[in-house]
């Protein structure tokens, strides 16, 4: 990717972080569309896609994640974290063709994911103030492989730093 375009895809990973700023999301699984009964959407397969996969929806146009879908570079996925989140600016880096094992990316692809990751805890520090960002993939809940960028603000209570985030 050129430097002019790389710029302009960090340009709208601004924009879209500066949207999330002050949006904490509240909710329960009444609110996670996975959960909340009725027939999943139909994947065709298509891709490597996976039916009932959240994240293969999100990359088929089927689920639209909060506050847009973002792609700086073509095969990612840039997103706010599908569920509740108690963190404002809480994101998601993913390929978007379903991998379930950090094994079965290519080098070019982990590579991808890891600067895009890299990107975003930088603007998390800077455009939110945030004085860490934890990076963690665990792909238990979604199997499509996936990385959370979370920022921690300087208020952040202590029950939701390091990985008990991910238990609120």
């Amino acid at each position: 990717m050129d430097e002019d375009r790389f710029a302009e895809r960090i340009r709208e990973l601004e924009l879209h972080l500066e949207k999330l700023q002050n949006e904490p999301r509240q909710g329960s699984e009444a609110d996670d569309p996975r959960l909340a009964g009725g027939p999943p959407p139909v994947l065709s397969g298509e891709g490597g896609a996976v039916p009932g996969c959240a994240e293969c929806e999100v990359a088929a146009g089927l689920r639209v994640p909060p506050g847009g879908l973002l792609r700086p570079s073509p095969g990612l996925l840039v997103h706010a974290v599908l569920g509740a989140s108690p963190l404002a600016g809480w994101m998601v880096v993913a390929p978007a063709r379903h991998v379930e094992h950090v094994g079965d990316l290519a080098a070019e692809e982990m590579a991808a994911l890891a600067e895009t990751a890299r990107l975003l805890a930088g603007r998390q520090r800077d455009l939110l103030g945030a004085t860490k960002s934890y990076v963690a993939l665990f792909a238990e809940v979604v199997p499509h492989l996936h990385f959370h960028v979370v920022p921690r603000y300087p208020g952040t209570a202590p029950s939701l730093r390091g990985p008990r985030a991910f238990q609120a």
